[in-house]
């Protein structure tokens, strides 16, 4: 199954990295200005202490490991 989607899968003694699914997802021109503009929002406030600390905790919480 991992071979036919090609997306990330991790089981006990098998790992694949793949993502062919992101990586058609961000090959469309739209989608990068797109995750470029916000970027770009985020890089604009870097020195701003209050924005960096709500930031860090938003991902935070978005984040499974």
């Amino acid at each position: 199954m991992t071979e036919l989607l090609e997306l990330p899968y991790k089981q006990e003694g098998r790992v694949s990295s793949k993502d062919v699914l992101a990586e058609t997802i961000l090959s469309s021109a739209q989608v990068r200005a797109a995750v470029q503009y916000i970027t770009d929002r985020i890089g604009s406030r870097a020195d701003d202490p209050v924005f960096r600390e709500r930031l860090e905790e938003a991902l935070a919480g978005s984040v499974s490991v």
